[in-house]
């Protein structure tokens, strides 16, 4: 994300960087190739468009490139969209282990995807009170991060938390599409 910021902020490459302390030349060539993957740098090593549009999301580039890809669908899939990136990151609002899965599991049906049933169990968990969230293995700290994550992106891209309901068949697609 660091180095995505600095690129897009610059009308260099990321070889043409001068450090003073270089990076660890694996973990730097690691965020390369990572960032060309995911279309945010040419081969050249200059940032692409999409990658200008990733650096102004203070995300992970991972999430910040499902976000990117989300804007070609509707108000309602970007909404959903962002809500699913909040609730996946930091290894996810729920507690994790046998007893934790145990716990969270008959909140989605979900078996395809760890970020789409990390919706599932968000969309839920909006409705409940904390000690539901809490019977139901979701942390209450790591939730309430994740929504005001959420009101930061929302507000950001003028998107509303009214289009935040369960996706249906259709839009669980193109959300997939879109991780």
């Amino acid at each position: 994300t660091i180095l995505l910021r600095l690129l897009a902020s610059t009308a260099f490459s990321y070889d043409d960087l001068d450090f003073v302390h270089k990076p660890d030349e694996y973990a730097a060539e690691n965020a390369k190739h990572r960032l060309m993957r995911l279309g945010a740098l040419a081969l050249d090593g200059s940032v692409t468009d999409i990658g200008i549009d990733m650096s102004h999301i203070p995300l992970e580039t991972t999430y910040a490139r499902m976000l990117i890809e989300a804007k070609q669908y509707s108000k309602k899939i970007q909404t959903l969209m962002a809500a699913a990136v909040v609730a996946h990151m930091d290894r996810g609002i729920v507690r994790t282990g046998d007893e934790g899965n145990a716990r969270f599991k008959h909140l989605t049906h979900e078996k395809e995807s760890d970020i789409l049933m990390m919706l599932d169990v968000y969309i839920k968990a909006l409705g409940m009170t904390e000690h539901g969230r809490e019977k139901n293995g979701i942390l209450t700290k790591k939730f309430i991060r994740a929504t005001q994550t959420l009101d930061v992106l929302l507000e950001r891209d003028g998107l509303d938390l009214a289009y935040l309901e369960p996706p249906t068949k259709k839009e669980r697609e193109l959300l997939k599409k879109c991780i």
